[in-house]
């Protein structure tokens, strides 16, 4: 009789949420500000044949820790500046990954479960000679196939190019500015010391 999985090892996840303060010095007009970043870390830890499931679980923890410290270090949102509205260039490609994201859902969608029309193809194909299938049917559900393919492709392709045009900078100021000042705070230069 084989020994179940769970006798031998065990495995313990741990999750961690955390933010940090994320200063930055604005390219365009050299102004400093600050954002809020929220990340999650993730960690696990194996306790084999039960006999470390502490530790197992305090090494979860730990990685899920070390884990949330490496997202927040690197961790960049898009946040205008709010004295000028200037998207800082490490921003851009976080940006453009959100720009159309539902259009780039609903491509992969469309593609995905293009599987359905096709199984109901190759059931039309495959059904036996003595009880054809409507041919107008069998039509329509190519057109629908082909269809559904064109579209989701032509999602996924019209949305590639337009983020080889896409520049956040170039939207309107005014809205930048009411984001950039809905998530960030300017914040003061140090006055410059005195001179005795």
């Amino acid at each position: 009789m084989p020994i179940p999985l769970e006798l031998i090892a065990v495995s313990y996840a741990a999750n961690a949420g955390g933010t940090a303060v994320k200063v930055v010095h604005c390219e365009e007009c050299k102004k400093k500000y600050a954002y809020n970043v929220r990340r999650w870390g993730r960690g696990a830890g194996d306790s084999y044949f039960h006999l470390d499931d502490a530790g197992a679980q305090k090494r979860a923890g730990k990685r899920a820790e070390r884990d949330l410290n490496k997202e927040l270090r690197k961790a960049v949102d898009v946040v205008p500046c709010p004295a000028c509205g200037w998207v800082q260039s490490d921003m851009i490609p976080v940006a453009r990954r959100l720009y159309l994201r539902r259009v780039k859902i609903a491509g992969v969608v469309l593609l995905v479960t293009l599987f359905v029309p096709l199984l109901a193809l190759l059931g039309v194909v495959t059904r036996p000679d003595n009880n054809p299938f409507p041919t107008g049917l069998v039509v329509e559900m190519i057109l629908f196939t082909f269809t559904q393919l064109v579209t989701g492709v032509g999602l996924l392709v019209g949305r590639s190019m337009a983020l080889d045009c896409y520049d956040p900078n170039a939207e309107d100021t005014e809205s930048r500015l009411k984001k950039a000042r809905a998530f960030a705070v300017l914040l003061e230069d140090p006055p410059a010391p005195r001179q005795t």
